[in-house]
């Protein structure tokens, strides 16, 4: 008899993060309050962007940060990846600038954050002068990680199944489980490794993910899941 256990990790997009966002509900926050925190640092994280855009003479490249406020205000960055060198050492910057600061505590969990470098090419004389713009801040809902969670649980019968399919059912093995949740409550993107490697079982594991359905009206959030089967 197969007994399953599986431990449960979290990407969304490939960022990092720490355990609370695992076990803690999106909760809610006044996006003013953000704004407010962040516009004190217009100057320090305006600079991040204008030292890098040094570095790319004749050219602009738009900062893009996303990062989660914990139920006690503290902000956790996501990682970045598949980005240049110089990019890397502005967003990094950024972050150390961002994850500084005390954000106010969100009501009944966490949120996350957008944030835009509102730095133009054409206003660096006064930029030091105006206010952040209103629209680099802004709050992404993500699909509660604990909602994934139920998913998961309530087709662990149909996973049971996939794991019969392994040409020598009584061998461990461990499966990696990735996708994403689009807006319309739909799995996509979704992907299956296993290790040693059972196309059958990937195959199956993919169709089950396949079925979930989740609430609408998410942004798209990435999903990873490891199972470790003995």
């Amino acid at each position: 008899m197969l007994h399953i256990l599986f431990a449960l990790l979290a990407s969304m997009h490939a960022y990092g993060q720490d355990s609370s966002y695992l076990t803690y509900p999106t909760g809610h926050i006044d996006l003013d309050d953000v704004y407010t925190v962040l516009d004190k640092q217009r100057k320090e994280l305006r600079k991040c962007h204008q030292d890098y855009l040094e570095k790319i003479p004749g050219a602009f490249d738009e900062l893009h940060i996303e990062f989660q406020i914990n139920f006690d205000g503290k902000a956790v960055l996501f990682e970045q990846k598949d980005v240049s060198a110089p990019k890397l050492v502005a967003l990094s910057c950024m972050k150390s600038i961002i994850q500084s600061q005390i954000f106010p505590k969100p009501s009944m969990g966490i949120v996350f954050i957008g944030f835009d470098s509102d730095l133009v090419a054409y206003d660096r004389i006064d930029v030091k002068n105006n206010p952040l713009s209103r629209n680099s801040v802004t709050l992404i809902p993500y699909i509660p990680q604990k909602m994934v969670d139920a998913m998961v649980e309530m087709y662990m019968p149909y996973y049971k199944r996939c794991f019969l399919h392994a040409s020598q059912k009584k061998r461990s093995m461990k499966i990696s489980l990735l996708w994403t949740v689009n807006e319309n409550g739909l799995s996509e993107n979704i992907v299956a490794q296993s290790k040693p490697q059972e196309s059958s079982v990937d195959q199956c594991m993919m169709s089950v993910t396949k079925e979930h359905r989740y609430p609408t009206g998410y942004a798209p959030t990435s999903v990873r899941r490891e199972f470790n089967v003995k």
